[in-house]
């Protein structure tokens, strides 16, 4: 991540592009992001790239400017200093005993040097051998295929229809990446989903109403045993409760023998009377 001061430069520099842009070069942030650039670097003239126009990637490293910008050829260009990947091997672009590039350098500086670049390669120092051999021994057939090469990948109609490929593949890419997180959503919601299930099971064991069924029957089923003894129980306090009441109804009525037992002593009082009665009445009579 680039700090405060290599912010406010490069800030500056892409300013400085888009208000005085070097001729032929246009440069400007790639998706608002400063640190990813893109850039358009027209064919000089009287150079086999004079019909061309050629999209450039560039990186800012995080040391910037400190270290040189990362810089590679979007569209396909024939030069013996530029393979074909779009990697460049130019001396304003390397740090070091053999490089010139220095924190005083800017993007417009290098872009420049890079179109020079075109209008005249650097055989002694390439990076396609085979091409660079061509341009030196071969050159009328170097100058044909630079030509041919430049009016198939960097015509304005080719560029123009790349530039259509590359925004229907980022467009594509957009809404896999949409989709992709719109699915991260419903698995989450899958899972809380599933946890305030468990929530519910737990929350919920002491009302078998709301309840699933098999719960609730297996619920039940642990609870009638219980209900069995509480019926047995009942059942045994009333018994107890009716023989009580039994006995003390027998014990508030007076059995039958008893009262007879009772009964016969006023029976013999009443047959003894009765019989000195009778034995006065014969005692008189005599």
């Amino acid at each position: 991540m680039l700090n405060e001061i290599a912010t406010k430069r490069i800030q500056k520099e892409i300013m400085d592009l888009d208000r005085d842009p070097p001729p032929g070069i246009t440069c400007y942030p790639k998706d608002d992001t400063i640190t990813d650039l893109e850039a358009y670097i027209k064919g000089p003239p009287d150079s086999p790239y004079e019909k061309g126009l050629f999209k450039l990637s560039i990186q800012i490293p995080d040391r910037y400017p400190f270290q040189p910008p990362q810089i590679k050829f979007v569209t396909y260009i024939y030069h013996p200093n530029i393979d074909d990947t779009g990697r460049i091997c130019a001396d304003i672009l390397k740090m070091g005993e053999k490089g010139e590039w220095k924190p005083a350098i800017n993007l417009s500086t290098a872009l420049t040097s890079l179109r020079q670049l075109l209008a005249a390669p650097n055989p002694d120092d390439p990076l396609d051998a085979d091409i660079a051999r061509e341009y030196q021994l071969d050159y009328p057939t170097f100058l044909k295929k630079a030509q041919e090469s430049t009016l198939k990948h960097a015509s304005e109609e080719a560029v123009l229809n790349s530039e259509i490929q590359s925004d229907t593949e980022d467009s594509i890419d957009t809404v896999e990446n949409e989709e992709s997180e719109e699915e991260e959503p419903v698995k989450k919601t899958k899972m809380s989903l599933s946890l305030s299930k468990k929530k519910f099971h737990a929350s919920t064991v002491l009302d078998n109403s709301n309840l699933p069924k098999k719960i609730s029957r297996m619920k039940l089923n642990k609870e009638a045993p219980e209900k069995r003894n509480t019926t047995t129980e009942n059942t045994r306090i009333i018994r107890e409760q009716t023989s009580y009441k039994h006995h003390a109804e027998k014990a508030e009525k007076p059995n039958k023998k008893t009262k007879q037992v009772e009964d016969k002593p006023e029976d013999a009082e009443k047959v003894h009377m009765s019989k000195t009665l009778l034995e006065d009445q014969e005692v008189e009579s005599k």
